[in-house]
């Protein structure tokens, strides 16, 4: 779990840690402050956008594609109400699926 945890980490700072510093109505970037333990002081820090998450959709198209390639066995009780009875969705299937996805999706 804490390596699941550090990865999606990297991946999130990796999306975005290149956002535009946020400026105010006269064009002067705009900062907030934070009380840093480290310093025992209170320490400017820039404001930055907000965060758009473009890796998000990609991940859950790719979780959803492994999940339909693996193959369940009918026969192990806690996985038996799993089993698709059709190996494969067909493309107008897999289409509606994506779009009930879309529509659920806040990204």
């Amino acid at each position: 779990m804490f390596e699941t945890r550090k990865a999606m980490s990297v991946i999130d700072h990796d999306a975005h840690h290149d956002r535009e510093q946020l400026l105010d109505a006269e064009g002067q970037q705009m900062y907030s402050t934070k009380y840093s333990r480290a310093q025992k002081k209170t320490v400017l820090v820039k404001r930055k956008g907000k965060k758009t998450f473009p890796y998000v959709r990609q991940m859950l198209e790719d979780m959803v594609e492994r999940r339909r390639s693996i193959t369940l066995s009918a026969s192990e009780p806690r996985t038996a109400r799993y089993v698709n009875p059709s190996s494969t969705p067909t493309a107008e299937e897999k289409a509606v699926l994506l779009a009930e996805q879309a529509a659920h999706s806040r990204f």
